[in-house]
């Protein structure tokens, strides 16, 4: 009987979102990476008190929560295109000092673009939906658009510890984006939805977007919080780290 009830405890926890592990006490006190994002991140950025961080697709402030209760001394540049989600953002993050609120898609070029609002904000995509979205659209607006590198010409950031994207399928675009920020070493830590179903249409493939992060000189750290569609991978997280950042230009 035990062995039909953990895989049944394992797959109805799956589904929302959560995983399980065997408790290894001789791994106590030990820094494994690639078990829990937030405890990762914090381990890796315990050497940096005030961390700059960017979260493009903040969505209704998870994300801005999170990291806040991590770095309570971080300073953080939200994005947010929908202006519905926008304003739960702001009235979940006013109380917070350090946060910079930016009601923009963020993509490769700046300017204006159709995005899709799904009746859970959290599907809503620059991008059509594809055959395994289970999201319903539920109106299309137009949104300004800027990049990373624009922006943080434009606000003088000089340097990024995490720039974090979760935007549904449109986390290529985004990189791009930033591509002279990231080739200039000048962003340490890269985390990013990676998608392997067909939730969005002309969603870049994980191989593609991994290979544009390796030529800029980043390595994969581990991937996390798996979903699962059928019995196929669907999305995960990314965490990536550049070896060569600094916090300078000269």
């Amino acid at each position: 009987m035990r062995r039909f009830v953990k895989p049944l405890i394992r797959n109805t926890l799956r589904k929302f979102g959560y995983d399980i592990w065997r408790y290894d006490p001789q791994a106590e006190g030990i820094d494994r990476l690639g078990v829990q994002l937030f405890r990762d991140l914090q381990l890796l950025l315990a050497a940096t008190p005030h961390p700059l961080l960017l979260d493009v697709g903040a969505n209704v402030g998870q994300t801005v929560r999170a990291y806040k209760d991590l770095f309570p001394q971080s300073t953080i540049h939200a994005f947010e295109p929908s202006p519905e989600a926008f304003e739960t953002l702001r009235r979940a993050t006013h109380t917070y000092t350090g946060v910079v609120l930016n009601n923009l898609g963020v993509g490769s070029a700046a300017g204006t673009a159709k995005f899709l609002e799904y009746k859970d904000s959290q599907w809503s995509s620059f991008l059509e939906p594809g055959e395994d979205n289970p999201g319903a659209v539920e109106r299309e607006i137009s949104v300004d658009v800027t990049t990373l590198d624009c922006y943080c010409e434009e606000h003088n950031v000089e340097f990024v510890h995490l720039l974090k994207t979760d935007t549904q399928g449109f986390d290529f675009e985004v990189l791009q984006g930033a591509r002279t920020f990231l080739s200039s070493n000048r962003v340490q830590f890269v985390l990013t939805e990676v998608n392997f179903a067909d939730h969005y249409k002309n969603s870049v493939s994980f191989d593609k977007l991994f290979r544009f992060l390796l030529e800029d000189g980043f390595k994969l750290v581990a991937l996390y919080n798996f979903h699962y569609y059928g019995n196929y991978l669907s999305w995960c997280d990314a965490l990536f780290k550049n070896p060569s950042f600094r916090e300078s230009r000269s």
